[in-house]
């Protein structure tokens, strides 16, 4: 397939493998795009453009601090001067950092809010006057089930994700006259290195509390795919519904079951959002 034929992409927090940066590269490479793969990871990070270029995909690596101005400079001037143009940003790179809320210092709750939030804004920042220059641009920003409701324990990962929710909507509302697209993704528990994969089952049942209207044929729909691929396959915690105006689906753990279930379910998920 070939529908980001020849976008320029980048993306932060690429390294980590299993995580979503790193599948969201891959499945990007697939289309087409060139990838700007950064992280502060650099032996992870160039791995993983290795991997792009084994397949037959263009990347390069840049290592990057997302929360220094000096270093979002770079790589916007390198992907400059790389591949000539910026056409999509996903800012994925993010901590979290979990306990008690009177436990916390605010050394903690700084180090939370500027990878998580901060890190996000000067993203924005740093790419949307090239996206102007093109009148055109694709902004995806990672928030996080915990960005749409309180969960015990997470304070200041809940105040940063949903800090990316808002800011995400008011850029949207900012700069879609300048035909930049700016969304958020609100990701549940996954098997990647942020998390335990010990207790994503048991939080993943946790979202059936949180959803208000459940969608029915949805998760039946992803259940009977993972089994025609493999027999043996169980998925426990698929579910989807609305709280308030917002659509929750919660995908499998891995990333290759988030990408089988997808090509199913997203025909049917783009009719409920109207798009």
């Amino acid at each position: 397939m070939s529908r980001l034929k020849d976008k320029v992409a980048i993306v932060t927090g690429g390294a980590s493998n299993p995580g979503l940066g790193h599948s969201t590269i891959h499945k990007f490479a697939e289309e087409g795009a060139k990838i700007v793969v950064t992280d502060i990871d650099v032996e992870g990070g160039e791995k993983t453009v290795s991997e792009v270029k084994d397949k037959g995909g263009e990347a390069i690596f840049i290592k990057q601090d997302v929360v220094s101005t000096e270093d979002w400079k770079n790589v916007v001037d390198v992907s400059i001067s790389e591949f000539s143009k910026i056409d999509i940003l996903v800012n994925n790179a993010g901590i979290a950092l979990i306990g008690p809320f009177e436990e916390f210092s605010e050394d903690q709750w700084d180090q939370q809010i500027n990878v998580n939030l901060k890190s996000v804004f000067l993203g924005c920042k740093a790419v949307i006057p090239e996206m102007k220059k093109n009148n055109s641009g694709s902004i995806i920003n990672l928030s996080s089930i915990a960005g749409l409701v309180g969960l015990q324990g997470c304070a200041a990962y809940n105040a940063s994700k949903g800090g990316v929710r808002l800011l995400t909507k008011s850029i949207a509302i900012e700069y879609g006259p300048n035909k930049i697209r700016c969304n958020s993704i609100h990701p549940g528990f996954m098997a990647t290195n942020m998390n335990d994969p010990k207790k994503i089952e048991e939080r993943g049942r946790d979202f059936e509390a949180i959803i208000e209207k459940k969608i029915l044929g949805i998760p039946e729909i992803m259940r009977i795919k993972c089994f025609d691929l493999n027999p043996l396959s169980i998925i426990s915690r698929a579910v989807c519904g609305y709280r308030n105006k917002t659509l929750i689906v919660n995908l499998p753990g891995n990333p290759k079951a988030i990408d089988e279930c997808l090509t199913v379910i997203l025909p049917v998920l783009l009719s409920l959002i109207h798009i």
